[in-house]
This record gives C-alpha cells, sequence and structure tokens, in this order.
C-alpha cells in the first residue's frame, strides 16, 4: 500500500519521489516520537515479513530469502534509530 501511494504521489508530483515516506515519518515522529530511522526500519522490515510470507506460501525460496534480508536489514535500521532515540533522550536528560 505504501509503496503504491508513493508511486501515484510520485506520478502526479515527478519531483517528489519520497514524498509519501517523509509524510509517514512526518506523522510517526509527530504522534508517536519515532525518528526517521525507526519509522523506515520497521515498514521495511513489515515489507519484509510480507514478502518472506508470500514467498512461504507459494514455495519460492529466493523469494523467501529475499524477504527475510529485508526484514533484518529493517530490524537493524530500526534498532540503530532506537539507539539514536536513546541517545537523543540522554543528552536532553543532561541539558
Amino acid at each position: 500500500a505504501l509503496s503504491a501511494c508513493v508511486r501515484l504521489h510520485t506520478d502526479s508530483h515527478p519531483g517528489r519521489v519520497h514524498a509519501g515516506v517523509f509524510a509517514i515519518t512526518a506523522y510517526a515522529f509527530r504522534e508517536h516520537g519515532m525518528n526517521r530511522f525507526q519509522v523506515r526500519g520497521r515498514l521495511q522490515e513489515a515489507g519484509g515479513m510480507v514478502t518472506a510470507a508470500i514467498g512461504r506460501i507459494i514455495g519460492s525460496r529466493s523469494l523467501r530469502q529475499s524477504g527475510d534480508q529485508r526484514r533484518a536489514g529493517g530490524r537493524a535500521q530500526s534498532q540503530f534509530g532506537n539507539r539514536k532515540e536513546d541517545s537523543r533522550r540522554v543528552s536532553e536528560a543532561l541539558i
């Protein structure tokens, strides 16, 4: 759904390739206090889970492995965002 929104948005606005992702990032940051690495990582992790599940259902080993890799990459990016958020909170507490 997200990629479809981004694709539709880029068709109508050629200069804004990632506008849909930025809109979701801004919403998550504003509503949930998440940084962009956390949001993008969790989106990538969710996409990987879906891809891996589809690969398991249709019996495609390469699709399943691709989904697992994407999920792992998203988890790593999300964890980086968590550590970044932790350090921001500590620095705010010290000030």
